[in-house]
């Protein structure tokens, strides 16, 4: 269920044992991916959805994303997703999150970078190609980062594994799914560790697509491990992660 007040939108969901850990808590992947969902439909509502993208041979795709956990949802917990565009450039929004339980509390937060692409091109276009009108930013009461930008390289990392997309993992835009990354990053780390990330920034750099063979790069100082992925056959870097537990 979804609704929308403010220019804030706002998605209830139940969290069944099926998105959960063998821990009883839901998967980070499938906390961002609800994220990620209830954008879409807030997109709709501001009438720059991906079906009218689409229409006019575009989409939308994230660049950046930035997740803060205090505590995963449990299984069965009944939760409440936030979102809400909080800036406006020339290319696409930046739009944030906030996760809460049934008595308020705030479980979780995130910002996100999203620009809209050409599907022929594959090259950003300007955001007033699609609009109809303004879209409107909204202010709430809390404090969420900006993104950062990501500067490591593969060269300071060691590989740490070597995988191909396969069809379960590209989405609607016939590229990795955006929490297929983050997948392949947690999976890196021992089952004890697996959910005990606090703060996790992407950097989407590259598309990557079905049959491709990508090599994760990875390093660990402290409680901060960082990522890179590469193409396998081009050595270009798609993809940087860091994760703090």
């Amino acid at each position: 269920m979804i609704s929308s007040k403010d220019l804030i939108a706002t998605m209830n969901v139940e969290v069944f044992h099926e998105r959960c850990d063998c821990f009883g808590q839901l998967k980070i992947a499938e906390l961002g991916a609800y994220m990620l969902r209830l954008a879409g439909l807030h997109a709709d509502i501001l009438n720059v959805g991906i079906d009218k993208l689409q229409a006019h041979q575009m989409t939308w795709v994230l660049t950046k994303f930035m997740l803060n956990i205090t505590e995963l949802p449990q299984k069965n917990q009944k939760i409440s997703f936030k979102t809400w565009v909080r800036a406006i450039n020339k290319f696409g929004t930046e739009r944030c999150f906030a996760v809460y339980d049934d008595t308020g509390k705030v479980l979780a937060t995130a910002c996100s970078n999203w620009v809209v692409l050409d599907v022929e091109t594959r090259r950003p276009k300007f955001l007033s190609a699609i609009l109809d009108s303004e879209i409107t930013t909204a202010k709430a009461d809390i404090e969420i980062p900006v993104v950062g930008k990501l500067n490591f390289q593969a060269c300071d990392l060691s590989l740490s594994d070597t995988l191909k997309v396969k069809n379960s993992d590209i989405d609607i835009n016939t590229h990795l799914y955006s929490m297929k990354y983050l997948e392949y990053v947690l999976n890196l780390f021992p089952i004890s560790e697996f959910s005990k990330a606090k703060h996790i920034t992407m950097n989407f750099l590259a598309e990557v697509h079905l049959g491709e063979e990508v090599k994760i790069y990875s390093a660990t100082s402290g409680n901060v491990a960082s990522f890179e992925m590469q193409t396998s056959e081009s050595e270009k870097s798609v993809f940087r992660a860091s994760v703090e537990l």
